[in-house]
C-alpha cells in the first residue's frame, strides 16, 4: 500500500502531462476569451471593467498553465 496514488501525490503535482495542460490550459484560456466577448455587452463602466479584469486573469492563468510557468516557487 506504500504505492498508492495518495502516497504519490506529491511527485504527481509536480509534474502534469502535456495533455493535461493543454486541457486546462486552452480550457481557461477559452474562458477569458468567452469573458472578454461578453464584457463588449455590458453597459455599465464598472461592470463592463470588472470583467475584462476577470478576462485578463482567466487568460493569464490559461498561458501559465500551458507554458507550465510557476506561479507559485517554492523557497528553499
Amino acid at each position: 500500500m506504500a504505492n498508492s496514488t495518495i502516497g504519490n501525490s506529491k511527485a504527481m503535482k509536480e509534474e502534469d502531462c502535456l495533455g493535461c495542460r493543454l486541457v486546462s490550459g486552452f480550457g481557461l484560456f477559452f474562458i477569458g476569451a468567452y469573458l472578454y466577448r461578453q464584457s463588449q455587452r455590458q453597459s455599465g463602466t464598472f461592470s463592463k471593467i470588472t470583467v475584462v479584469s476577470l478576462s485578463a486573469v482567466s487568460i493569464g492563468l490559461g498561458v501559465a498553465r500551458i507554458c507550465n510557468a510557476p506561479l507559485f516557487p517554492k523557497d528553499k
